[in-house]
């Protein structure tokens, strides 16, 4: 099943979360959107400041999201059954409770790995 609507969490690089912000965020929204979806697919960005309240309601109509590793990925919980969730990390992170998040929702889980400790950049 290909996705339908695409969330795609946007860190500020800045700050004590700027440590896992994807740096190419930019690219990698260009990739997934003219290069890797269909056109019918709803791409979001997810903002670094959004409210709870926005989360529920933006979170709940999506069924796959791009997340560098974080407490934000727990948003998935909003989710529909079965999402897809590729957790976005950097060397000498483990993702693995996402991951079973992700599996106790009936869904997928994938990393993505990054050659900086600081930073991830996703490669395309």
């Amino acid at each position: 099943n290909r996705p339908k609507s695409v969330i795609v969490v946007r860190r500020s690089s800045g700050g004590t979360s700027g440590r896992r912000a994807v740096v190419n965020h930019d690219e990698l929204m260009f990739i997934l959107r003219y290069v890797l979806l269909d056109e019918p697919v709803k791409l979001s960005e997810w903002p670094p400041d959004a409210t709870l309240s926005r989360a529920l309601h933006v979170w709940s109509q999506a069924d796959a999201a791009v997340c560098p590793h974080g407490a934000g990925t727990t948003n998935m919980l909003f989710m529909p059954r079965g999402p897809t969730i590729i957790e976005v990390i950097a060397e000498g992170q483990h993702g693995r409770v996402y991951g079973s998040m992700a599996t106790m929702l009936g869904g997928e889980h994938g990393l993505s790995g990054s050659t900086s400790s600081q930073t991830s950049r996703l490669r395309t």
